[in-house]
């Protein structure tokens, strides 16, 4: 029992002795403040530097790809505003539990697109494939 006193008392004496500017990450035993956040300044927007994009005249990084991907664009943009397609065919795709569906967009018997669905547990996963010349121009 005495023993358990003495432990605790020496415990007791490091814990008080230490004090908070003596830490490793403050050698110099500087003082360490803190900021309090109050309602005044929480509630004051803080100004961002974001500037707005000018769409296409930004990206001077990616400059040399612009005519290489100008076919894919509009491909892109053709098949997605067309409204009435010759044919849409659909198969149930079954490589999970929950299953799934791909659907088939022909025009004049020519696959274009190809949205695949595929369900799961906690979420569902969206693939859509585009076609340029019967040939996989695109996935999203």
């Amino acid at each position: 029992m005495r023993m358990t006193s003495v432990l605790l008392v020496f415990i007791g004496g490091i814990f008080v002795s230490c004090d908070a500017s003596e830490t490793p990450e403050n050698p110099e035993n500087k003082e360490i403040t803190t900021a309090k956040v109050t309602q005044d300044t929480a509630s004051q927007p803080v100004p961002l530097a974001l500037e707005i994009s000018q769409g296409d005249s930004d990206l001077i990084v990616n400059d040399y790809l612009k005519e290489a991907l100008s076919p894919i664009r509009e491909n892109f943009r053709r098949i997605n505003t067309k409204e009435n397609w010759t044919t849409i065919d659909s198969i149930a795709l079954e490589e999970s539990t929950e299953g799934g569906e791909a659907l088939f967009y022909y025009d004049n018997d020519q696959l274009k697109k190809i949205v695949a669905r595929h369900f799961g547990e906690l979420g569902q996963q969206l693939n859509e494939y585009y076609l340029l010349a019967d040939e996989l121009s695109f996935v999203f």
